[in-house]
């Protein structure tokens, strides 16, 4: 990664860990997103009407055909 061997490069004699930290900052990040799209996929399933009958049930009384 580009970004990780500049701020190695530029932090060898201060602090040559920082690419280590920035790295995990990076990872922290991605679980983050990670867990929510994992929640937002799980109240997705909730919602879903898997009961072929519900299944028009719902058709019918959702916030969209109300229009």
């Amino acid at each position: 990664m580009p970004a990780s061997s500049y701020i190695y490069m530029t932090t060898i004699d201060t602090f040559p860990g920082a690419f280590y930290m920035f790295d995990a900052a990076l990872t922290v990040f991605a679980l983050g997103l990670f867990c929510f799209i994992y929640v937002l996929v799980r109240r997705r399933e909730k919602v879903m009407v898997k009961d072929p009958s519900r299944k028009e049930e719902f058709a019918r009384t959702n916030e969209v055909s109300k229009f």
